[in-house]
């Protein structure tokens, strides 16, 4: 039976998406033309063609006897119809697009939206209430169109997933699906947004699948080679298996990383400060479930009910000129922290990159299906279950 997958926006990406919304053409759904765009499922392909001209959103929508939304038809799906033989007078049913992307109507739908916007280039994105009725309409647009760059992307997706288990006994980590797409796909399709064309993506662990899903790119509109790692290499250790030195400053992302990291500030702050490396850091605050207290000399002095620590920690992501490369040893396990005690061992302009908005490092089960949580349900549109 028809299953459609909605697909949530994701509640702990808000940073800086809280403006998100000025982004999007939206229509009150009170206004006629979105109630002209909604027809009946027993309705005519006459029928939806009149939807489509009267409401002048090159769009309608089909819902059955609850007003919940079944499919959608556009006026290709009719033209398509009508060489098939298919009359005016036909069931709708006959063109009507059953699988679509949408966003429910809750406070967090911008950055989802966002991403389905970019990753299959829609014009229109319906928004659905919690019951599958049609709440609204977006038109996306974009503000920023950036430039198509040559600077390369590492992204490490080799390691083995442990604190997974069971998930990736058989899948490896970066190949987990978060909604409609995996993990390795949504950091892809984020940097080929900012502009980014060109991967390198080191492997390991049944690194085999990730190459027979993604093979060089092409589908994706990118351009991807592979690093296979033959024994464990540290975070930082498989960019001496690179098959050439890149000439431009390149970021490395870790492969398990939902962010939303703005990467067009990010590399030019890199470039115009003249680092030599860059960090990408975040503030992350830790409550200790404890009262804390403070001694001296036996004597107790002082005792805070469960505090809360805040650090600034590594978030994952870096941005590296080329010779920084010459750092890194050819034959060995080294993780980032040993690369970057090299460059400031010897002198060369390293720094941080502050970015708060949000970060889930996917690195446990629990992590894994939270993040599932707020990003995937499924509504049964026809009252039945798959």
């Amino acid at each position: 039976m028809l299953m459609l997958k909605v697909l949530l926006s994701m509640a702990k990406f808000n940073g800086v998406y809280e403006n998100r919304q000025n982004l999007f053409s939206l229509f009150d759904p009170e206004e006629s033309r979105i109630l002209h765009a909604i027809i009946d499922q027993d309705a005519c392909i006459g029928d939806a063609m009149k939807a489509i001209n009267s409401s002048g959103l090159g769009i309608c929508f089909v819902c059955d006897e609850g007003k919940r939304i079944t499919g959608l038809v556009t006026d290709g799906n009719i033209r398509r119809g009508l060489l098939n033989n298919h009359d005016l007078s036909s069931p709708v049913e006959a063109i009507v697009q059953h699988h679509f992307h949408y966003v429910v109507n809750d406070s967090n739908w911008e950055l989802e939206a966002d991403f389905l916007a970019y990753a299959h280039n829609l014009e229109c994105i319906p928004v659905l209430d919690n019951e599958g009725c049609l709440s609204n309409i977006l038109f996306p647009h974009r503000q920023h169109v950036y430039k198509v760059r040559e600077n390369a992307v590492v992204i490490m997706a080799g390691g083995l997933g442990s604190r997974l288990l069971p998930l990736t006994a058989n899948c490896p980590k970066p190949l987990l699906q978060i909604g409609s797409k995996p993990i390795l796909e949504r950091i892809i399709i984020y940097f080929k947004y900012y502009g980014f064309r060109n991967f390198y993506i080191s492997i390991g662990y049944l690194g085999y699948m990730i190459q027979e899903y993604f093979g060089d790119g092409k589908i994706l509109g990118v351009n991807i080679q592979y690093v296979n790692e033959k024994s464990r290499r540290g975070t930082a250790g498989a960019l001496s298996l690179l098959p050439q030195k890149p000439s431009l400053p390149f970021i490395v992302t870790n492969g398990d990383l939902i962010m939303n990291l703005n990467l067009d500030e990010f590399l030019n702050y890199h470039v115009n400060n003249m680092h030599a490396a860059t960090m990408c850091i975040r503030q992350h605050s830790i409550q200790i479930p404890f009262g804390v207290v403070n001694v001296h000399d036996k004597n107790l002095m002082g005792i805070v009910e469960k505090p809360d620590y805040t650090f600034l920690i590594n978030a994952g992501v870096y941005c590296f000129n080329p010779e920084v490369l010459n750092f890194v040893p050819s034959d060995s396990y080294f993780d980032m922290p040993l690369l970057f005690d090299a460059l400031l061992k010897n002198k060369y302009k390293t720094g941080t990159f502050q970015w708060d908005g949000s970060w889930i490092d996917v690195g446990t089960v629990q992590d894994y299906q939270r993040l599932c949580g707020e990003t995937t349900t499924a509504f049964d549109l026809q009252g039945t279950s798959e």
